[in-house]
């Protein structure tokens, strides 16, 4: 899977999720206070996409997460589709 696949899929489910067209998504904003994210659908976001991806999102990765773009970064660094570690992201 490339980057832009990781992407598209993100926002598939996100849009899903939120109830929001996926062009119309904001990859930089924050989750919580622009698409009023809590944590039930968090969890649900989290849990679709460890299945999708076959990934495992720690807790601590997980409460780092505050931006779709954070997120794709973070499957990205799990499937070794980037020069960096694998590691929590900066909150």
């Amino acid at each position: 899977m490339d980057t832009v696949n990781v992407e598209e899929t993100v926002l598939k489910h996100f849009a899903a999720i939120v109830h929001v067209a996926p062009k119309k998504l904001d990859t930089g904003a924050n989750l919580a206070a622009e698409y009023g994210v809590d944590s039930l659908k968090a969890l649900k976001l989290i849990s679709e996409i460890e299945v999708e991806f076959d990934i495992d999102i720690e807790e601590d990765e997980a409460r780092c997460l505050k931006s779709l773009d954070d997120v794709v970064e973070l499957i990205k660094a799990k499937l070794g589709l980037t020069g960096t570690a694998v590691r929590p992201l900066a909150s």
